[in-house]
């Protein structure tokens, strides 16, 4: 099969609704060949507000589904023309993963935010996604989706490898040294975080990890976060944001700072609780993620985890990882490549996933 080179505007949306990323990439949905532009745009502080404390009387009420929906889409076509104000490329398509706010692989239901055919008649541009969907009506859990893209940069770093990505979801990609390669979610993640600080202080999120930094991890509270079922779940396996929302009842009683230094330490030490499903341990691990904005985060993940680095220390693309890998899955897609394998959401086949909107003529 002649693989297509194109150029794809990959947009990316954390399940935190901390901040999405933007990044145009020229890729065949084998190697990344070249990222022309990328960027990142925090979303608004009452949309963000919205997202991280929707709940299921909001999920069942369609009008304000579309409300929500509505906003969410006017913020991506804003950062959307920044980026195509700010390069010179055209891109043949656009690949968009938006914030999922509900994924049931039961039910095999995800709600993923985000009109897509309003963009694509927008930008007059095809649009790619809807990724998790498919992965789900495939026999899937949903998620993790990149690792295929992370196993691309990777072909040229020693194995076994982690890569570790710590966002409003903690995922784990394992890769081997026969080609191996194996992912999952690891728990809930900084969104946990984003809810505690906004919850307690107003702001956004734990600026640049000062109130980590000031806090003391209280033991017996991440022992009991720990204890949530999920942990002990065997992979393939992948987050249910709501059905963790009741750990954030357990930080009550703690300041702000040791509800942030705790919830450091949870995170650790639910990739700790990982470790154990994998086919064995690795010697090097690579992290990203918006966690890595967090000093405290990261110096705990450093004395850890393996011998780690930053993803922007081995690679040279710009620091938006996701959106580049939201672009390159975009590229799979249309050059029927797989996305999803046995090893990483439980699919029975490795299957390429994802449905492509065309723009609709101007009425």
């Amino acid at each position: 099969m002649h693989l297509k080179e194109q150029w794809i505007l990959g947009l990316y949306s954390d399940t935190s609704g901390q901040e999405v990323e933007v990044a145009c990439v020229l890729t065949d949905g084998l190697d990344i060949l070249k990222v022309e532009n990328s960027l990142n745009r925090p979303y608004p502080y009452e949309l963000k507000d919205k997202l991280l404390n929707i709940n299921d009387e909001h999920v069942a009420d369609k009008n304000y589904l579309d409300t929500l929906e509505n906003e969410v889409t006017e913020f991506f076509i804003g950062v959307l023309k920044e980026a195509l104000e700010s390069t010179a490329v055209k891109p043949d398509y656009i690949s968009v993963m938006g914030p999922i706010i509900k994924n049931s692989p039961q039910e095999k239901r995800t709600i993923e935010i985000g009109d897509l055919r309003k963009i694509a008649s927008l930008f007059k541009i095809p649009v790619i996604g809807h990724f998790m969907q498919a992965d789900l009506m495939a026999g899937g859990v949903g998620s993790p989706l990149k690792a295929v893209f992370w196993e691309a940069l990777s072909r040229n770093i020693e194995k076994p490898l982690i890569i570790a990505n710590v966002g409003g979801i903690l995922k784990l990609t394992y890769l081997g040294p026969s080609g191996e390669m194996m992912g999952f979610d690891v728990g809930i993640g900084t969104r946990l975080m984003d809810e505690w600080v906004f919850k307690k202080t107003g702001q956004s999120q734990d600026e640049d990890g000062w109130l980590s930094a000031q806090g003391k991890a209280n033991k017996k509270v991440v022992k009991a976060m720990l204890a949530h079922p999920y942990f002990n779940q065997k992979p393939p396996k992948a987050v249910a944001p709501e059905e963790f929302g009741s750990l954030i009842d357990q930080l009550e009683g703690l300041s702000p700072a040791d509800g942030c230094a705790t919830l450091v330490d949870f995170f650790i030490e639910s990739f700790k609780k990982a470790d154990r499903f994998l086919p064995e341990r690795a010697k090097k691990g690579i992290v990203i993620g918006g966690g890595l904005k967090n000093p405290s985060l990261f110096l705990a993940l450093k004395q850890a985890l393996p011998e780690i680095q930053k993803g922007t220390e081995c690679w040279t693309f710009h620091e938006h990882l996701n959106a580049i890998g939201t672009a390159f899955l975009g590229a799979r897609r249309l050059m029927n490549l797989p996305i999803s394998l046995p090893s990483t959401t439980g699919v029975k086949e490795a299957i390429s996933g994802g449905e492509v909107f065309e723009p609709q003529p101007d009425k």
